[in-house]
């Protein structure tokens, strides 16, 4: 298994329809290209009026359109992948939110995942919780304990990996 979302899935702890709830409302929560391109004025407004017209009227998505007319290049293309990686609402939070999983269940699991379920020694001194957030969402995993601090480090490489696997919602 490749990612803790995956894991979390095949082993059963999240059940189908709930990953699915999740999946669903992080993608409407999500501005679509349209939207942000016209926010962030990255296609002129004249030029986006007749991209709209030939994808009514081929009725084809609004990135072909702009394809098409010579509108959708690798500075829309990456300005609008960034703005949705920086928008996305992280699944697990969505998860949390749902109620398909506690913070305790999360904790326990993801030491399941990692391997991590060495007993800590009293000689080692607790380290202070790495900060880990990204401007759409803070981890809400944290604590004093040494298993939130890999909680906390864990979170940061899902945020990223999430960012990296990331499709364009157009």
């Amino acid at each position: 298994m490749k990612t803790f979302l995956e894991y979390l899935y095949r082993s059963g702890k999240v059940e189908a329809v709930a990953l699915a709830r999740a999946q669903v409302e992080q993608l409407a929560k999500l501005r679509t290209a349209l939207e942000i391109v016209q926010a962030e004025n990255l296609i002129a407004p004249a030029d986006l009026i007749e991209a709209l017209l030939v994808q009514e009227e081929k009725s084809i998505s609004f990135k072909e359109a702009c394809s098409q007319a010579g509108l959708w290049n690798e500075a829309v293309a990456s300005a609008v992948a960034a703005t949705q990686a920086k928008e996305r609402i992280p699944l697990l939070d969505l998860l949390l939110a749902q109620g398909a999983l506690s913070r305790e269940e999360l904790t326990t699991l993801h030491l399941s995942f990692t391997g991590a379920l060495a007993e800590p020694t009293l000689s080692a001194p607790a380290a202070p919780a790495p900060t880990v957030a990204t401007a759409s969402s803070s981890c809400p995993l944290t604590g004093d304990s040494l298993i939130d601090e890999s909680l906390q480090t864990a979170w940061g490489l899902l945020q990223i990996e999430a960012d990296a696997g990331a499709c364009v919602h157009a």
